[in-house]
């Protein structure tokens, strides 16, 4: 009985010896494997997911992008060089000869930056083409990673339908047992590599779509600016026109010119305090109760009187202001064209409808908190002195070009003049 069992135990003994080493090998390629994912999900990147230095016409836009760059630098230093002319020609004396200068230098600039905008367009297109082409890449390889999984998938199927024994049992040596063991676990390696770089190529399409969708708007931002630096530079030489004309390149018909501008605008100031004080006053002995009550309740909060859309021409106490040296700008002057509806800021009463034909012409609403606003260059007054009127009623039409109703002397083209005053005093309406 004895013998029996000995002979039992020493014929099971070759089986119990393969049975072990292929639990352990079990253990140990699972083992590597779990190692070999984590591994594989501690990359962030992988390797050439961003690198497209191979892809055929990127690095041609790439040399037209950095040659945009420097034709940029140069014309913006050279705009800058013309700011810097005009602001010290605004600090000599007030000559016919000065201000010609100063409108043939601004003249020059405005046709600098008409090229300066037109190479920030140039390298803008560039850059959307490379970023498409970059998104073209980024698709194609993700669907070519896509058809390498599907040739892991179909490689993992066929190693999956045998059992480790069975590969064992097929080897002669270890070596080769190990061997195969060894390429399951670099298939299964490699579908983890592939899959992660899926999902980061995935992440660099996104991000690349939201760079194009930006450089797309910036693109019409810079069309649009293009477009009203075009208006600004005709503005310029109008203005320099009517000058010539007005003075005939007398240095004396300037000055008297001058003197006649600098009153009209003492006047025009004298005007706007005396009507402003006399609304007050008749807001202040009001017996009308409920009236007087509503105009206290209104909210002096100011909206845009036109679309701002098209840019500010000039800022409050600008100092690019081509006429800076004759007199202080004390408004804002938003790009409108010719007849654009203006509209109150603002709920009040008007205190001023001043039509001088072609002299400057001005609608002036006194609102609750001391607060005024002063509409210049208008072309057509819809209002008239005492109205009471509503934000965002239309009250006149916007004017400015030379020689037109309401543009009044040196008007540089069409816009709105607007001036906010608090208790009568200019103050910048962009803080209002």
């Amino acid at each position: 009985m004895l013998v029996k069992k000995q002979k039992l135990l020493f014929s099971s003994l070759p089986l119990l010896i393969i049975g072990l080493t292929t639990a352990l090998l079990m253990v140990s390629f699972f083992v590597g494997i779990r190692a070999y994912v984590a591994q594989g999900q501690g990359s962030d990147t992988p390797v050439g997911a961003y690198d497209y230095s191979d892809v055929p016409g990127i690095k041609g836009l790439q040399e037209k992008i950095n040659y945009a760059k420097d034709r940029i630098d140069a014309l913006s230093n050279k705009s800058g060089a013309y700011k810097k002319e005009i602001t010290d020609l605004q600090e000599e004396s007030a000559t016919l000869a000065g201000q010609v200068s100063i409108l043939d230098n601004r003249v020059a600039k405005f046709q600098i930056d008409i090229e300066l905008q037109e190479e920030k367009i140039t390298k803008t297109k560039l850059e959307m083409q490379t970023t498409e082409e970059k998104i073209a890449e980024t698709e194609n390889r993700i669907v070519k990673r896509k058809g390498e999984i599907k040739e892991l998938l179909q490689h993992i199927n066929q190693l999956d339908q045998r059992t480790y024994l069975e590969i064992l049992l097929e080897n002669n040596r270890f070596s080769e047992f190990f061997n195969q063991l060894k390429q399951v676990q670099d298939v299964q390696g490699s579908l983890q590599e592939t899959l992660g770089e899926i999902e980061q190529y995935q992440v660099a399409l996104l991000d690349q779509q939201t760079e194009l969708a930006h450089q797309q708007e910036l693109q019409r931002e810079l069309l649009q600016a293009l477009e009203n630096r075009k208006a600004d530079l005709k503005e310029e030489k109008e203005a320099k026109q009517v000058l010539m004309n007005e003075t005939r390149n007398s240095e004396i018909k300037y000055r008297n010119l001058l003197w006649e501008i600098q009153q009209q605008q003492k006047i025009a100031d004298q005007e706007i305090a005396s009507s402003e004080k006399r609304i007050r006053d008749l807001i202040a002995q009001s017996q009308r109760d409920q009236e007087l009550s509503r105009f206290n309740d209104l909210s002096s909060d100011l909206a845009w009187p036109v679309d701002p859309l098209r840019g500010i021409t000039a800022y409050f106490h600008d100092p690019t202001y081509p006429f800076k040296k004759l007199f202080e700008h004390s408004a804002i002057d938003i790009r409108a064209s010719q007849g654009t509806p203006i509209r109150a800021a603002a709920s009040g009463y008007v205190g001023s409808a001043k039509d001088n034909g072609l002299g400057y012409s001005y609608i002036m609403v006194i609102h609750n908190n001391g607060i005024s606003t002063v509409y210049g260059h208008v072309s057509r007054i819809d209002v008239k002195e005492d109205d009471f009127v509503m934000q965002g009623q239309s009250i006149g039409a916007t004017g400015g070009l030379p020689g037109t109703r309401g543009a009044g002397n040196f008007s540089t083209g069409a816009h709105l003049h607007f001036e906010v005053r608090n208790n009568g005093i200019p103050v910048n309406p962009l803080e209002y």
